[in-house]
């Protein structure tokens, strides 16, 4: 379900983080995609946090697409906190991670804040942002901020997004987090 022309709106702060024995239980991103399954299902909907935060999401394992949201196409995400003990980070070789979305398409993400760290082990083909891993097509984030270290030493990384391509915007953003790069 793409939640399509539906608006989800967040009443509280969410604290995410379970355990089943010692065994933490990994968030699936909302809206799937995977490049070699063939898989796309994207959120299409509004997602407004209503200034709360999602605290306690662990994301981690070999994620094409990772964050709150996995995939985001035609979406908007709004007004969000991740919380400082979340974690974001994948080990596919393939991967587009950032707190709030991996994968953005025709998206726009407003006024959301990371506190998180978010990271890849490496590999070329590997984009990793600090709100967004990925950027295509008319995609808009605007007033944003970063305070999570950001890092993926072998591919591409950023503070706010780790891509963008000609016709995305990125405005009103700032980062205070740490990155680290490729040289």
């Amino acid at each position: 379900y793409t939640f399509e022309g539906k608006t989800i709106k967040l009443g509280n702060d969410v604290n995410l983080a379970k355990t089943v024995g010692e065994e933490t239980v990994l968030w699936t991103p909302v809206g799937l995609y995977s490049r070699g399954y063939k898989i796309d299902i994207p959120f299409k909907g509004t997602f407004d946090g209503q200034g709360h935060t999602i605290d306690g999401m662990q994301v981690s394992g070999a994620v094409e697409a990772g964050g709150l949201f996995g995939n985001l196409n035609g979406a908007t995400v709004r007004n969000l906190v991740i919380g400082v003990n979340s974690s974001v980070t994948s080990t596919h070789i393939s991967a587009q991670v950032g707190s709030v979305a991996g994968l953005t398409v025709k998206s726009r993400i407003l006024n959301c804040t990371n506190r998180t760290a978010v990271s890849s082990p490496g590999s070329t083909n590997v984009y990793v942002g600090g709100i967004a891993g990925r950027m295509s097509m008319d995609g808009y984030i605007g007033g944003c901020k970063n305070y999570g270290a950001v890092s993926n030493p072998t591919a591409y990384v950023g503070g706010i997004t780790g891509s963008t391509s000609k016709a995305d915007t990125v405005v009103n953003c700032v980062n205070y987090g740490g990155v680290t790069g490729r040289d």
